[in-house]
C-alpha cells in the first residue's frame, strides 16, 4: 500500500512538471481543440436528433403504419404554443412534407380498404344476381323436359319467353363487365340528338315499370346535329332514367331538358327522395351498390360507372346534384361535333 501511494505521488509530480514545461501557445492550442471537439459533439447531437425521429417515421411508413411517431415532451419548448425546439425547426419543411405524405398514404389506405369491401360486396351481389336468372332457366327447362307432364303449346311458349328474358339479363350482365373493363369502341354517326333523347324518354315512359311516374321533356332548340353512338347513347339514358324510376316512389315527376350552349347540356331531374352525400361521392365508383332496392335483380353496381365511362368516351362529362327529400339532378355535357 505504501509503495502504491509513493508511485501515485511520483506520477502526479511528473505530470505537473510536464505541464509546467508546456509552452502557453501549446496549452492554448489544446484548449481550442478540446472546445472545438465539445462543440462538434453538441452540434452533431443538436442537428442529428431530429434525424432519428425522421428515420423512425420512415420505418413506420415502410411497415404500413401511416402515422407520425409521437414526440417526447423534451422535444417541445416550454410554451403554451408547444412549438418544437429549434433543432426540429431546421427540418420544418421536410417535416411538413412528411406529414402530407403520411396523410395521403393514410387516405389511400382507407380508400383501398373501402374499395376492397365494396369489391367483396359486389362479388356477393353479382353472384346472387347471376344465380337468380339461372335458377329460373334451370327450373323451367327441367319442367319442360319432365316426362311426368305434357305441357300445352301455350305453356311452353310462356316458359320459353321467361327463359329468353333471363338469358338476356345474363347477357346484359356480361356486357356490363366487358364495358367496365375496357373503353368501348364507338360507332358514331351524325344524328339529331334532340329527337333521339325525346324518343328515348317516350320509350322509357311506356315501360310497364314507369306507368306510375310522370315524365316530361323540353328542348330549347328543335334540332341539334352531332356525332354519337346510337346504341351506347341509348344505354346511357336507359340507365339514368330507369335508376330514377327504381330508386324513387310512385308519383315522382321526372323531367328531361336539352339546351344548346358551348356544349349540349342535358339535364335529368326528379323531385324524388334524393341521394345522401356519401352515396353522391361514390355514385360513379366501380362496384358501388350504395342504394338498396326491393327489386329482385338489384344490378351489378356498375350501372352509373358505365354511364360515366360511356359519356367520357363521347368526350363529355356528367355531374350530379342532390338534396335528400327534394330530388336529384344529373347534368350531362356533350361536345358538339360537326
Amino acid at each position: 500500500m505504501y509503495i502504491l501511494l509513493l508511485f501515485s505521488f511520483s506520477y502526479l509530480s511528473d505530470t505537473l512538471t510536464w505541464f509546467k514545461r508546456l509552452d502557453y501557445s501549446m496549452v492554448k492550442a489544446v484548449y481550442v481543440v478540446f472546445v472545438t471537439l465539445i462543440f462538434c459533439l453538441w452540434y452533431g447531437w443538436y442537428t442529428g436528433a431530429p434525424l432519428f425521429h425522421l428515420l423512425e417515421w420512415l420505418k413506420q411508413l415502410a411497415s404500413g403504419t401511416y402515422e407520425e411517431p409521437k414526440l417526447k415532451e423534451r422535444f417541445y419548448q416550454r410554451t403554451k404554443m408547444r412549438k418544437l425546439h429549434r433543432s426540429y425547426q431546421i427540418y420544418d419543411e421536410l417535416i411538413l412534407y412528411m406529414r402530407r405524405l403520411t396523410s395521403k398514404l393514410n387516405q389511400n389506405e382507407i380508400a383501398r380498404i373501402e374499395l376492397e369491401e365494396m369489391r367483396k360486396d359486389w362479388i356477393a351481389g353479382v353472384s346472387h344476381d347471376m344465380k337468380t336468372p339461372l335458377s329460373y332457366i334451370k327450373g323451367y327447362t327441367a319442367m319442360m323436359l319432365s316426362p311426368d307432364y305434357v305441357w300445352t303449346e301455350e305453356e311452353k311458349e310462356k316458359f320459353i319467353c321467361i327463359i329468353q328474358e333471363k338469358a338476356l339479363y345474363i347477357e346484359q350482365l356480361i356486357e356490363d363487365f366487358q364495358i367496365s373493363q375496357f373503353t368501348p369502341t364507338l360507332n358514331t354517326k351524325k344524328q339529331d340528338i334532340v329527337e333521339f333523347i325525346r324518343c328515348a324518354v317516350i320509350d322509357i315512359a311506356n315501360n310497364p315499370q314507369a306507368q306510375h311516374y310522370h315524365f316530361s321533356f323540353h328542348a330549347e332548340v328543335p334540332h341539334i346535329y352531332t356525332y354519337f353512338d346510337e346504341k351506347l347513347m341509348l344505354r346511357i339514358f336507359y340507365n339514368l332514367l330507369m335508376n330514377t324510376i327504381i330508386h324513387n316512389p310512385m308519383g315522382t315527376q321526372i323531367h328531361t331538358d336539352v339546351k344548346l350552349e358551348e356544349q349540349v347540356l342535358i339535364t335529368i331531374s326528379d323531385n324524388g327522395i334524393g341521394i345522401n352525400q356519401k352515396n353522391v361521392q361514390h355514385l360513379f365508383d366501380r362496384y358501388y351498390r350504395g342504394t338498396s332496392t326491393d327489386t329482385p335483380e338489384a344490378g351489378t353496381g356498375l350501372g352509373m360507372f358505365i354511364v360515366q365511362q360511356l359519356i367520357s368516351a363521347h368526350g363529355g362529362t356528367i355531374e350530379v346534384k342532390s338534396i335528400q327529400g327534394k330530388g336529384t339532378t344529373f347534368l350531362i355535357y356533350l361536345p358538339i361535333q360537326g
